[in-house]
C-alpha cells in the first residue's frame, strides 16, 4: 500500500515538472491558422487589406478617418411649469369602515361618483381622509377638501 502511494505522488511530481517546463501551454493545441488563411486567402483571391481584416477582425483599419463632428442641436425649449387648479368638485360625504376602507361620495358637474382610497377622478387621486378633510393629489400638488365644502 505503501508503494502505491509513494508511486503516485511521484507519477505526480513528474506531470507538475512536465508542465511547469513545457515552453509554452499554447503548443499543445498548436493550430496551423495561417496556412489555412493562406489557402482560403489564394482560393478567394482576396486582397491584402482583407488578409489583414482576416487576421484581426477586431481592430480598427480606417487610417486617417476623423470622426465626423456632431451636428449642433438646437437648445430645448424651457419647460413650462405646470399648473395644477384645484379640483371643481365638492366632497358631499364619507362612508368609512376601518383606516382601509374610506369611501367618499363627491358632486360633479351634478353627478355623484362614489371613490375608494387610491381611485383617480379628473386626474386627482384620492390618497386619505383624516380630521373630516378627504386629500388628493394631482401632479406634485396636494388638495385638501371638506364635506360639504370646497378646497
Amino acid at each position: 500500500m505503501r508503494f502505491f502511494l509513494i508511486f503516485s505522488v511521484f507519477i505526480l511530481g513528474l506531470l507538475l515538472t512536465f508542465i511547469m517546463l513545457s515552453p509554452a501551454p499554447a503548443l499543445a493545441l498548436e493550430l496551423d491558422i495561417f496556412e489555412d488563411l493562406m489557402e482560403f486567402t489564394s482560393k478567394w483571391e482576396l486582397t491584402s487589406p482583407e488578409i489583414e481584416i482576416l487576421r484581426d477582425p477586431f481592430a480598427d483599419y480606417r487610417v486617417g478617418v476623423e470622426p465626423e463632428p456632431a451636428a449642433p442641436q438646437a437648445a430645448a425649449p424651457a419647460p413650462q411649469p405646470v399648473v395644477v387648479s384645484p379640483p371643481d368638485f365638492n366632497v358631499q360625504g364619507v362612508v368609512s369602515r376601518g383606516e382601509d376602507r374610506t369611501v367618499i361620495l363627491i358632486q360633479d358637474r351634478g353627478e355623484i361618483i362614489m371613490l375608494g382610497l387610491g381611485e383617480v377622478h379628473d386626474g386627482y387621486e384620492f390618497v386619505n381622509f383624516e380630521d373630516n378633510n378627504a386629500y388628493f393629489f394631482k401632479g406634485n400638488r396636494q388638495f385638501q377638501l371638506s364635506p360639504g365644502g370646497g378646497s
